[in-house]
């Protein structure tokens, strides 16, 4: 018996490019507040210099996802998840390269970086943009 194969087009239509700007800015100003404070941390203010690690990064950031009773300010595209792969990227890029500050994101003018690579993005979100688990998905067979 012959077996029939069906080939289906399909459209996608891009997200609005307001939500992904927005995303942008928000992924900016994490990166430069973590750059800032880890580089400050480095100076003798009090103490001696220290050399702030992701976790410490994240303790110092968390709680930035927005709330309507809570935070109000907080930001609306970006959750929790993607402020740790953030802070992550940056003290792995301060130890690849040996610099106690990296340069500063923008996200306006002729030389603006968009946010994260979309590797990056992939490694920590699935296909419904929510964060992944982490383990194996299980498999029925």
């Amino acid at each position: 018996m012959p077996s029939i194969l069906k080939t289906l087009n399909f459209k996608l239509r891009n997200p609005p490019r307001s939500f992904l700007e927005q995303g942008s800015f928000e992924v900016n100003q994490v990166w430069n507040y973590s750059n800032q404070t880890s580089f400050l941390a480095l100076r003798r203010y009090v103490g001696p210099p220290t050399f702030l690690s992701t976790f410490d990064l994240d303790k110092l950031t968390g709680g930035v996802r927005f709330d309507e009773t809570e935070n109000p300010d907080g930001f609306t595209v970006i959750k929790q998840s993607v402020v740790h792969c953030i802070n992550q990227e940056l003290v792995t890029r301060k130890h690849q390269f040996k610099k106690s500050k990296l340069k500063f994101r923008t996200s306006q003018g002729s030389r603006k970086k968009l946010g994260l690579d979309s590797v990056q993005a992939k490694k920590h979100l699935d296909h419904s943009g929510r964060t992944s688990g982490g383990g194996k998905r299980s498999q029925a067979h």
